[in-house]
């Protein structure tokens, strides 16, 4: 008989497969048992909130990440431990986040404690963050009244806003229970909470991409603290607190005249001593002395100088019923060329206020409209008006900028500078219609400045190989992301980005005109296509004659643009490409289509502006006459022809002239119609104000 193995259970002839492993067996229920305390111990783990990450703690579904304060810390600010909401559910997430903030905590403690903001700081934190701030709104008040807005209504917002501030500076950025009691009992009407609520909702969304974190370094710096990452964060509901005071202070003091209350005047000579300028025309002196304006050249202008400035309106206000008439029953104004025209007198107003001590148009003169153009072509900076923090800044400040490192780049555009002086010119003329007191020697046509280049050199005419290289580029051939054209991949979608250029190239229109088109701007006629140029809700014409139609090219109609037009008007839109429109956008639809195929212009072909000319310069070199080229691209022509093309049916006879065009489309193929899934969905643009706000707040 066969002797058994040593620490062996299984009888000798016997497979351990059959006795020691078996199901039943001894042996088989340790190692199951085994397994599965294992797989327990791991699940725990993982269900675990705190995983391997201490400090964590999870209230309700939303974690949160605890940790004691050292002692002298918690002595300085009356507080033991500092708890912060991670603002997710998902553990992961939360132990991501944890150990991200147990280590900046480590590098915060580690600080020597006389970074740390003390008491005193606080103080003077919140004093200078209130002083600032109220005069701010001060000025802005000012703008305002010039504007002729309704101050009461913007008190009103200034109010919920203040009063959110508050909220943000008590209760954090996590919304809480008990908010719109909390608002009440502060001596809020139930129309003013709601108002309230719904400014502290947009102010956590804001916060929560981006805080104020510069301005509360500067303002660290200016008392004295250290701006560590630390005192930052310890500062925020100081700052915050700050703006809510200050903004209650100045919806209070909207029906109160100058001078205001003690707290305004302490304000304000706060403020004048720090150096910083206060920009009020007529009632707070600059806070350096001005040069004196040249001496008029003659006797009859110095003795009109001494007239008091308080003789006819204010510039601003002239030019707010000039404005007011331009946009009357001929709309001959929009209010894009109002709101232009509005800000040029605002600075023009403000110029004569800090550098001559009026503002009233009866005390222009003609030196000073030259003083003024020094201005626009030596001091202003090129970008000027882009900023809303341009309207707070005073000339001195522009001044004392332009004598800076970067004094190159300051100056307005040629352009720019003559359509500022054309409004100038048309605000004298109406004053003079109008029986205001004006200078009869205003001139400010004398300020226009002719080109350096003729127009037709303003913008070179493209090369065809550089206009057919866009068509060659990953927005016919494919691309990884709506937004990433620039990057090969897989898609191709019918939006702005793959026919407004086509459409260019085929049609001359202007790059607005293509972009503004309407659904019902697209016509048939004998089967074929054209598109009706004309004025519609999404855009204006540039004049008159540029009201035409153009058939359609033949390209266009090959590659399915009849299809897309169909499928656009199915879904119910109103204009032709609706992925380039924003209803909480004020840009022209042409920008946003040229910020979409930047990233592709930049290395692969000629950009859109210049289609246009090389339209013209093809038809030019395929011997079509002047004038019909100038019908076709919407210009005043020298002929009697203007209006050849604006019958549906004559607008048959463009293909003879269209077909002379090179065809820079011919390599693509066409494929099905595919849209964008917000287009598709008729949702809000990803990149819309809405669809922003929305994504971070399921973030």
């Amino acid at each position: 008989m066969a002797q058994e193995p040593l620490g062996s259970s299984v009888p000798a002839g016997e497979s351990s497969r059959e006795v020691g492993h078996s199901p039943g067996s001894q042996a088989w229920v340790t190692r199951l048992n085994r397994r599965r305390n294992t797989l327990n111990a791991r699940l725990k783990r993982r269900r675990s909130p705190m995983g391997r990450v201490s400090n964590l703690a999870r209230r309700g579904a939303v974690y949160y990440w605890r940790r004691r304060l050292p002692a002298e810390i918690a002595c300085r600010i009356g507080k033991s431990h500092l708890k912060i909401s991670l603002r997710t559910m998902d553990s992961r997430i939360a132990r991501f986040r944890g150990a991200q903030m147990s280590a900046l905590a480590e590098r915060l403690f580690a600080m020597p404690i006389s970074a740390i903001l003390t008491k005193q700081q606080a103080s003077d934190l919140f004093t200078a963050a209130f002083t600032k701030h109220l005069v701010k709104m001060m000025q802005l008040r000012e703008i305002d009244r010039a504007d002729g807005r309704n101050l009461e209504n913007i008190a009103e917002l200034e109010r919920a806003r203040g009063h959110a501030y508050l909220m943000l500076s008590e209760f954090g950025a996590a919304p809480s229970s008990g908010e719109r009691q909390h608002l009440l009992s502060r001596g809020l009407s139930e129309p003013g909470a709601d108002r309230a609520l719904q400014q502290l909702e947009e102010l956590r969304t804001i916060t929560a991409s981006a805080t104020s974190v510069g301005r509360i370094q500067k303002l660290l710096s200016t008392i004295g603290a250290e701006p560590n990452a630390r005192n930052v964060t310890a500062s925020k509901n100081i700052y915050y607190r700050a703006l809510g005071e200050a903004l209650i202070r100045s919806a209070d003091m909207v029906n109160l005249d100058l001078p205001y209350d003690d707290l305004v005047v302490e304000a304000v000579a706060a403020l004048l001593e720090e150096g910083a300028p206060i920009d009020r025309a007529g009632e707070l002196a600059a806070t350096s002395p001005r040069t004196p304006s040249p001496a008029p050249s003659n006797v009859a202008n110095a003795q009109d100088t001494n007239r008091s400035a308080a003789v006819g309106p204010t510039i601003v206000a002239l030019g707010d019923r000039l404005c007011a008439n331009k946009q009357g029953d001929d709309h001959h104004w929009t209010p894009k060329t109002a709101s232009q025209a509005r800000s040029i007198f605002n600075l023009l107003q403000r110029f004569m206020s800090e550098s001559h001590g009026s503002d009233r148009i009866a005390d222009l003169r003609q030196d000073r409209l030259a003083a003024f153009d020094v201005l626009l072509r030596r001091t202003l900076p090129k970008t000027y008006g882009k900023s809303p923090h341009d309207k707070l800044r005073t000339i001195r400040e522009f001044e004392d900028s332009a004598k800076g490192p970067q004094s190159a780049e300051r100056g307005l555009e040629i352009g720019t500078r003559n359509r500022h002086w054309t409004f100038i010119g048309q605000l004298i003329e109406f004053a003079k219609s109008s029986g205001e007191t004006v200078d009869e020697r205003l001139d400010a046509s004398k300020f226009h400045q002719r080109q350096n280049k003729p127009a037709r050199r303003q913008r070179p005419v493209p090369k065809e190989d550089a206009v057919a290289g866009l068509f060659g580029s990953t927005i016919y051939t494919g691309y990884a992301h709506w937004r990433r054209l620039a990057k090969p991949g897989p898609l191709v979608l019918h939006r702005a980005a793959y026919w407004v250029p086509i459409i260019l190239a085929y049609s001359g229109m202007r790059r607005d005109e293509a972009c503004g088109l309407a659904v019902d701007d697209v016509g048939f006629v004998d089967g074929a296509a054209y598109f009706m140029v004309r004025g519609n809700k999404f855009r204006r014409l540039k004049n008159e004659v540029s009201e035409r139609n153009i058939l359609a090219h033949p390209e266009l109609i090959r590659l399915g643009f009849v299809g897309y037009v169909e499928k656009i008007r199915a879904l119910g839109h109103e204009l032709l490409f609706p992925d380039l429109y924003s209803a909480s956008s004020r840009g022209q639809l042409g920008d946003r289509f040229y910020k979409e195929i930047a990233s592709v212009i930049e290395t692969n072909a000629a950009s859109p502006h210049g289609y246009r000319h090389f339209f013209n310069d093809q038809l030019k070199k395929a011997g079509v006459a002047e004038e019909f080229r100038q019908d076709l691209m919407g210009h005043t022509g020298r002929s009697e022809t203007t209006n050849r093309y604006c019958d549906p049916i004559e607008v048959m006879k463009q293909r003879k002239l269209l077909e002379k065009l090179p065809t820079l489309t011919k390599h693509l193929k066409p494929v099905e119609v595919q849209l964008l899934d917000w287009v598709a969905n008729r949702e809000a643009a990803p990149w819309a104000k809405a669809s922003r706000r929305a994504a971070l707040l399921r973030a």
